[in-house]
């Protein structure tokens, strides 16, 4: 539902006066598109994501911390998770609603990505073979994110576009730049708890140490504003997850990796709270979800207790300091 709150005409005017005006993207392509429509654009992109998460893992396994993926959720029998469609429809996905081919391809990926990972040094084949399970899964999630009619036309399989499109990509990643952007543990796609859950699910591609990074696979060389408003939606779903007690690293940079340009965009986290907008944005995004509720709730609940206490002191402060920027009361 992520998609949807950050769509609200006040959520996302808030979150656009946050983002920075502009910043340079080179425009050299490193790995130029080679796909011929929309639906293979999305699940390129997709399955791009699923890659950098398990070769960040297979390259630094001392800092990785296991995270399932969407589809390895809903193929568990106990499973079930949130999608949202194109059109922003929150869409619930459980073992059940898998055909038994589909449960079986996740669950035959995750043993060749188990296997991967623990593999020192890939060779051509073995990337080959797991650029082909990520864009498998990734049009499984584009389908029913989508919907059957827009997926009708996809083939079954990996057109050879679309594993080279990948691949290229594949190829080019600076991972030790990537590695760089913090020290710490690596969160391969983070929900971010309770707090994720309140939005109607937030799967974020990377925190690397204090670092929140967002990869894109866009040809365009233009800084995209509404892209950037789901790295500030997450950045805020982070501090509140945090402030529930969520096991979360304090996020001191938003990061943007452009995958086809291989360049990475830094912002200094400080830098939205030094904004003049960010008191009323944070507010906007709050009061637009059951999240300030949640945080109100648990102060209320945790009051006195010590380690709660100051876990929640931070926001629950903030939401003090931020009270006379509206006329209502936000706290008891």
């Amino acid at each position: 539902m992520l998609g949807k709150l950050i769509e609200q005409p006040a959520v996302k005017e808030a979150l656009r006066k946050l983002a920075p005006r502009s910043f340079q993207i080179p425009p050299y392509l490193a790995a130029p598109p080679l796909y011929k429509d929309i639906a293979s654009a999305a699940i390129i992109g997709r399955a791009f994501d699923y890659i950098m998460k398990w070769e960040i893992s297979r390259q630094y396994p001392e800092r990785a911390v296991h995270l399932p993926w969407i589809l390895e959720e809903a193929a568990d029998a106990s499973g079930q998770v949130s999608l949202i469609s194109r059109k922003t429809r929150p869409i619930t996905l459980s073992a059940f609603d898998l055909p038994p081919r589909i449960k079986r391809s996740v669950h035959a990926t995750r043993i060749v990505v188990n296997h991967y990972q623990k593999i020192r040094k890939a060779d051509a084949y073995q990337k080959l073979q797991i650029v082909e399970h990520a864009l498998r899964l990734a049009r499984v999630e584009i389908m029913y994110r989508w919907g059957s009619g827009i997926a009708d036309h996809l083939s079954a399989t990996p057109t050879p576009d679309e594993i080279e499109d990948t691949l290229s990509m594949l190829r080019v990643v600076p991972w030790d730049e990537i590695s760089n952007l913090g020290e710490g543990p690596i969160l391969p796609g983070p929900t971010f708890g309770r707090a994720g859950g309140m939005v109607g699910g937030a799967d974020a591609d990377l925190i690397v140490g204090d670092a929140l990074v967002d990869i894109s696979t866009s040809k365009k060389n233009a800084f995209d504003t509404e892209r950037f408003n789901n790295v500030i939606a997450y950045y805020i779903i982070a501090l509140v997850a945090r402030a529930l007690g969520e096991d979360l690293p304090v996020i001191n940079k938003l990061c943007t990796y452009h995958a086809r340009h291989v360049h990475i965009h830094t912002i200094p986290a400080r830098k939205l709270h030094e904004h003049p907008s960010w008191n009323e944005a944070l507010l906007t995004f709050l009061d637009s979800t059951e999240l300030q509720k949640m945080l109100l709730q648990e102060a209320e609940d945790n009051f006195g207790k010590t380690r709660r206490a100051t876990q929640l002191s931070g926001l629950y402060s903030m939401l003090a300091e931020l009270q006379p920027h509206r006329g209502e009361r936000l706290l008891p």
